[in-house]
C-alpha cells in the first residue's frame, strides 16, 4: 500500500502513534487525503469524525461522505454514513436518509446496524421487498442476536405500535426485549429506563421494580431525561 493508504488505514482503525507522535482518526485521515485526495476510505473516516480540513479547505460531514462515494460509489459504509448525516448528493442525484440506507443494504444486506438505521427512519424497501420498522429490527437481530441496541429498539413502543417481535422463530414481548438488551449490556441507561416504564423486570436472575430500574438508568446516564 502507498503511504497515503497507510495513513487512511490507521485512521479507520482509530488512529495510533507514528515516530512517537499520537494521531487520532481525524488527523490520520487528513494526512492521507493531503497525500492522495482520491482515497474513499479516508473521506469516510473523516466523515465519521464530523468533517475536517484538507489542503486548507473545510469539509463538513456530509461533504466527506459525498466525496467518499464520488471515488467509490459501492462503499456501503459511506452510504450508511451519508444516511446518518441526513442524506446528500451523489453524482448529481439527491438522496435522503432513507434512500442512502436502502443503498447501503442493497450493497450489503448483512449489515445488521444499518437495518436498525432503516427501522429508525420508519422502514423502507431493500431489493424490491418492503420492510416496516419492526421487520427491520427483527432482521437486524437475526443477523446479530447479541446487539443490545437491536433488542432495545425492538422492545420500544413507537408511534402507538406495540413493542416486541419475532426473532429466529421465537416471540419476544416488550419486557423480554429490554431484559435481553440489559443482559447483553447492563450499563445501557436507555434500556433500564425503558424497563422501568413497563413496570420493571428480571435481569440476570435479579428482579428490579420500576424505581430500581430508573435509579440504574440515572446512575449510568444522569442526563437521560426519561429516567427522571
Amino acid at each position: 500500500p502507498t503511504l497515503a493508504s497507510a495513513w487512511a488505514y490507521l485512521g479507520i482503525a482509530g488512529g495510533g502513534t507514528v515516530d512517537g507522535q499520537k494521531y487520532d482518526r481525524k488527523a490520520c485521515c487528513e494526512k492521507a487525503l493531503q497525500l492522495d485526495p482520491s482515497i474513499a476510505e479516508a473521506w469516510r473516516g473523516l466523515g465519521i469524525e464530523g468533517g475536517g480540513v484538507v489542503d486548507g479547505m473545510e469539509n463538513d460531514q456530509t461533504l466527506c461522505f459525498e466525496k467518499a462515494l464520488y471515488f467509490d460509489p459501492t462503499n456501503y459504509l459511506a452510504w450508511s454514513g451519508l444516511g446518518e448525516a441526513g442524506g446528500g448528493v451523489v453524482d448529481g442525484k439527491e438522496y435522503d436518509s432513507k434512500a442512502c440506507i436502502e443503498k447501503a443494504l442493497h450493497l450489503d444486506p448483512k449489515f445488521a446496524m444499518v437495518w436498525i438505521a432503516l427501522g429508525e427512519v420508519g422502514g423502507g424497501v431493500v431489493d424490491g421487498k418492503e420492510y416496516d420498522r419492526k421487520a427491520c429490527y427483527e432482521k437486524s437481530l437475526h443477523l446479530d442476536p447479541k446487539s443490545a441496541q437491536g433488542w432495545n429498539v425492538l422492545g420500544a413502543v413507537v408511534f402507538g405500535a406495540v413493542g416486541g417481535g419475532v426473532v429466529d422463530g421465537e416471540e419476544y414481548d416488550t419486557k423480554a426485549c429490554f431484559e435481553k438488551a440489559l443482559h447483553l449490556d447492563p450499563k445501557l441507561a436507555s434500556g433500564w429506563s425503558a424497563l422501568g416504564e413497563v413496570g420493571g423486570g428480571v435481569v440476570d436472575g435479579k428482579e428490579y421494580d420500576s424505581k430500581a430500574c430508573y435509579e440504574k438508568a440515572v446512575n449510568y446516564d444522569p442526563t437521560l431525561a426519561s429516567a427522571w
